[in-house]
Formats: C-alpha cells, sequence, structure tokens
C-alpha cells in the first residue's frame, strides 16, 4: 500500500512540474488609458452641504437638509465636500 501511495504522489509531483510554460514574450502595447471624465458642477444636495458645513458657526439653529433631494448618479465620480 505504501508503494502505490508513493507512486501516484510521484506521479501527481511529475505532473506538476510538467505545468503549461505559457511564457509569451511578444511585445504587447500598453493599454489605452480611459478618455478623461469632464467634471460638472455638483448635484445640489452636495452643494448645500458644502455651503453648510464651509460657513457653520457653533452658535446657530441647525439648518434642515430636505431643501435638495440627495442624487446617486452612476455616472460620475463623487464630489469631495471638504477642501
Amino acid at each position: 500500500m505504501k508503494n502505490a501511495a508513493l507512486l501516484g504522489f510521484l506521479l501527481l509531483a511529475g505532473l506538476t512540474a510538467c505545468g503549461g510554460s505559457d511564457h509569451d514574450d511578444h511585445g504587447q502595447p500598453p493599454p489605452a488609458s480611459p478618455p478623461p471624465v469632464a467634471e460638472g458642477a455638483p448635484d445640489p444636495f452636495t452643494a448645500q452641504v458644502a455651503s453648510l458645513s464651509a460657513s457653520a458657526p457653533d452658535d446657530t439653529e441647525p439648518v434642515a437638509l430636505d431643501g435638495a433631494a440627495p442624487t446617486m448618479p452612476d455616472n460620475t465620480e463623487p464630489q469631495p465636500v471638504g477642501p
């Protein structure tokens, strides 16, 4: 039984050493860079939050953010709120 296990192990070890050498040394051009995305104006909710965070004194009443609904567009990057 030990001989069969040893033979099986050696067979598997030999087959793994024969792995497919897929070394293609053909020079491939670098991938094309994506086109630049034009930054548009931030959505109204982000603009409102940014303006409130830029000038929010601690001695005033809280301001409701219900004036502009938050948007989640799929085709733009998130806009930074802070400086």
